[in-house]
């Protein structure tokens, strides 16, 4: 399966942001919430699948923020989904020196993909109602990370 990422403006993120947040995190988020730079969005290239996206807020011309971020029934239970998160930390290591998100404690499985993106925890915010976020920094010491199950 050949899978392809893709570079969306914020309206063409509109479009898919409201039903894509609330399947992937679970809440209702309406498109005139959306503050984001771009979206990135992993496709299987003969379907069309989305597979995962991630919003993106830039910082600065060298920094971004990861946003949200999820799968879709395509990807899920499998390895197309840490294949998707991987492609879009190769893309932003490529063209960022700081990349940075927030994940909350208990999101184990959000945690190990992070980990094997090479993301390190930085800190902890713990002024936000669902609990203790866990602040991660990409670890830009590393080369491109790997992008397949190896």
């Amino acid at each position: 399966m050949s899978l392809e990422l893709k570079k969306l403006t914020p309206e063409e993120w509109g479009f898919l942001s409201q039903s894509a947040i609330k399947y992937s995190l679970g809440f209702d988020w309406p498109k005139e919430k959306n503050r984001v730079s771009y979206a990135l969005i992993v496709e299987e290239n003969e379907t069309g699948n989305i597979m995962c996206y991630s919003t993106i807020i830039e910082l600065d011309s060298e920094s971004v923020y990861m946003q949200h971020g999820g799968n879709f029934p395509a990807a899920q239970g499998s390895i197309l989904t840490t294949k998707g998160y991987l492609m879009m930390i190769n893309y932003l290591r490529e063209h960022y020196k700081s990349v940075s998100t927030r994940i909350w404690n208990k999101n184990k499985r959000m945690l190990k993909l992070a980990w094997a993106g090479g993301f390190v925890i930085q800190g902890m915010d713990i002024a936000t109602d669902k609990g203790i976020m866990l602040i991660h920094e990409l670890d830009m010491g590393k080369d491109e990370i790997r992008t397949s199950a190896e």
